[in-house]
């Protein structure tokens, strides 16, 4: 079985924030698989679905970004899955928005919602998907911007974004993640370098 969990913050004042990107990214895939979210037993909403003949959980925790180990922890362990076939969808403030990296394992890199899991994972052997969201212009403080929603014209690159990481996941779920990373951050850096040379 695989898992796929997108962190974010639960409620609708944080819908659609930079912050959510990876709670947008499993619902778009959720939703091309056809499948719903519903409360479980565990502190997060799951959407269980099969795709290409695996079995495939995608989660969203419900305790805020910060506490998104006290949820996943104890899902994986119920379910009995390894933490090498556990893929971690979240915002990144040092990629520009509009690029995505597909990561084995690795620190925190000051991450909240990841330290959260490293803590209550004991490892940092799981994969990432890390979205890109650019950092704050000025004096705006991170943790304001983190929580602001997409400008207008943002919109057509995180369009393009989600649709590129579900394409992504679904590679992840069946194909080795070595050729998955080969391919998906080629394409990401690409396309991130055609939009900062226009």
């Amino acid at each position: 079985m695989k898992l796929i969990v997108g962190l974010g913050n639960p409620g609708p004042q944080y819908e659609d924030t930079r912050h959510n990107i990876g709670f947008n990214i499993v619902e778009a895939l959720a939703a091309k698989w056809k499948v719903s979210f519903k409360k479980s037993r565990f502190q997060a909403l799951i959407a269980k679905s099969k795709y290409e003949g695996q079995d495939v959980l995608l989660v969203k925790p419900l305790t805020f970004m910060n506490l998104s180990g006290q949820a996943l922890g104890p899902l994986v362990r119920y379910f009995k899955i390894d933490f090498e076939d556990v893929l971690v969808v979240h915002d990144e403030l040092d990629f520009s928005l509009g690029r995505i990296k597909f990561q084995k394992g690795g620190s925190s890199g000051g991450h909240n919602g990841l330290s959260s899991i490293i803590d209550h994972a004991g490892t940092e052997n799981f994969k990432r998907l890390r979205v890109g969201i650019g950092r704050p212009k000025g004096s705006k403080e991170v943790v304001d911007f983190v929580l602001t929603t997409f400008q207008k014209e943002e919109q057509p690159t995180v369009y393009e974004i989600v649709s590129l990481a579900c394409h992504g996941l679904e590679a992840s779920v069946v194909r080795d993640f070595n050729w998955v990373m080969n391919h998906y951050n080629s394409v990401s850096s690409q396309k991130s370098e055609a939009k900062t040379e226009n």
